[in-house]
C-alpha cells in the first residue's frame, strides 16, 4: 500500500479551507473514496472537492516555537 494526502474543500470552495487527511491505500482514486467515506459524502451530488498526491513524509527535526 502507498501513502496520499487526500484534501477535500467544501463546496463552495471559495469560503471553506481544505482538510488534509493521510491514508493508506493502492491508488489515488481509492484513497478519495476513503477520505469521501468518512466524510459521509455518499449522495449522487458530491459535497466535496478531493485531491489526492503521494505523501512525502518531511525531513527529521522539530518545530521551537510556533506564533
Amino acid at each position: 500500500m502507498t501513502q496520499f494526502v487526500v484534501t477535500a474543500t467544501a463546496i463552495p470552495t471559495a469560503y471553506n479551507r481544505p482538510k488534509s487527511f493521510v491514508v493508506e491505500a493502492d491508488s489515488p482514486t481509492d484513497a478519495m473514496s476513503i477520505v469521501q467515506d468518512r466524510l459521509l459524502d455518499l449522495g449522487s451530488v458530491p459535497n466535496y472537492v478531493y485531491e489526492a498526491k503521494p505523501y512525502t513524509p518531511p525531513p527529521k527535526g522539530r518545530i521551537v516555537e510556533a506564533r
